[in-house]
């Protein structure tokens, strides 16, 4: 199998999406985590090689919670996908730049 990746994202629909197109791609998708705890388990759990996070989760935390906690972890590559291109959650999004 290719590469574990781990997807968060609270949208079901296009949390099996992505998974699907992965999965097609020579990818091994991971079950998607829906929100930060799931987030959390799947990470120490699956030991992933690459996190696709949707910046805004349903709930008091985000995706952004979730590269922090990554981040302390390891130096996994993250991949990011929002809605919101406001300028906050966009230089929210460049301090995880590598």
């Amino acid at each position: 199998m290719g590469l574990k990746v781990l997807v968060v994202e609270d949208e079901i629909v296009i949390a099996d999406e992505l998974c699907l197109i992965l999965d097609k791609n020579g990818y091994e998708a991971l079950e998607p985590a829906l929100n930060y705890n799931e987030a959390i388990r799947a990470f120490e759990v699956e030991a992933p090689h690459l996190a696709i996070l949707d910046v805004r989760l349903g709930g008091k935390r985000s995706g952004l919670d979730v590269a922090r906690y990554i981040r302390k972890k390891s130096g996994m590559p993250l991949i990011f996908l929002t809605a919101c291109g406001d300028p906050k959650s966009i230089h929210e999004m460049e301090v995880y730049e590598t």
